[in-house]
């Protein structure tokens, strides 16, 4: 695949919404730390944002038509391992680990 062709595919609405979240989420955790008086998590946030990006783009460029066939089969397989979560012990308060 050529890059004009990879980044005809690319739902470049979805990426600048998402991008946009990012930034607003991002500014509000800035503004959480700037209150708190810690500055740990905006930059966590930013590390986690960066390393998600190049994620993001290759998720969005992936041609999931060949992958249709497996889709049914992994939804199959996906119910009874939610309904195996619900039955889990609480850990920490929280069921659904």
């Amino acid at each position: 695949m050529t890059t004009a062709e990879w980044i005809r595919r690319v739902p470049w609405t979805v990426v600048v919404c998402a991008a946009g979240l990012m930034l607003l989420g991002l500014t509000g955790i800035a503004h959480g730390d700037r209150l708190s008086g810690q500055g740990e998590f905006a930059g966590r946030q930013t590390v986690w944002i960066v390393l998600s990006l190049p994620a993001m783009f290759a998720a969005a460029a992936f041609p999931y038509r060949p992958l249709r066939w497996v889709s049914y089969p992994l939804f199959l397989l996906s119910l009874p391992l939610l309904v195996f979560v619900h039955f889990m012990p609480a850990r920490n308060g929280a069921r659904s680990w």
